[in-house]
């Protein structure tokens, strides 16, 4: 019972690191410049905001800008910002003080479960500052690496990806004893079986259930 708690435990573990491993890779290789401008949606807000969001394979990015027109299109910022999104609620000093833009990223497999934010005042966005987040290289290509968890994403993709992890070791480890098996070896350490009868495997210890031809039989 011990050793089926230890591996869940491993598997869970094992499958925390993919996690938080894919999350990285797939921040680390978006390019932000290749973002496209399209899309950006006025929201109804104290001053003119212009929103975009975008998903690329693994990536959602959101960027919000102060405009100095208004447009006739409306929308509720829930509508077009996800939850994890700083702008969702206004959450952070800088925004309820100044009127500051942002860009923000979320990264993770099949869910988003790390996000990164990078917020600045006014025209000159290399003048602002990372909230949360690795910045690697500064605006305009905005490549951080995000390091606050999303934890309704992360809790989900680590079951993902333990669930995988823990298939695929079963079906290696039940493939493995099927080719022992049928080699007349034992199924745990490999030990040849063919040519006496074994109640146990000479080699581990592991009970013995089927007599194997010998080497000369087979022959």
């Amino acid at each position: 019972m011990m050793r089926w708690f230890t591996r869940i435990i491993v598997v869970i573990l094992l499958g925390a690191i993919v996690n938080v491993a894919i999350a990285c890779y797939l921040a680390y290789r978006a390019d932000y410049t290749q973002f496209s401008s399209q899309g950006w949606q006025a929201i109804k807000h104290s001053e003119p905001l212009i929103v975009n969001k975008e998903d690329k394979l693994g990536v959602t990015f959101v960027g919000s800008v102060f405009y100095s027109r208004n447009s006739d299109q409306f929308f509720e910022i829930h509508e077009v910002v996800p939850s994890w999104s700083l702008r969702y609620r206004d959450e952070t000093p800088l925004f309820q003080q100044t009127k500051a833009n942002s860009f923000e990223m979320a990264s993770g497999w099949p869910l988003r479960s790390f996000k990164a934010a990078y917020l600045y005042v006014g025209t000159i966005p290399r003048a602002g500052k990372v909230i949360y987040g690795y910045e690697l290289e500064p605006i305009p290509r905005v490549r951080m690496i995000p390091t606050k968890p999303i934890w309704m994403g992360f809790f989900g993709n680590t079951a993902v990806w333990a669930i995988l992890l823990g298939m695929t070791w079963f079906l290696g480890k039940t493939s493995l004893h099927l080719v022992r098996r049928r080699k007349g070896r034992c199924q745990k350490c490999g030990y040849d079986l063919r040519g006496a009868e074994h109640n146990r495997c000479p080699e581990c210890g592991t009970m013995i259930r089927v007599n194997f031809p010998s080497r000369e039989t087979e022959s």
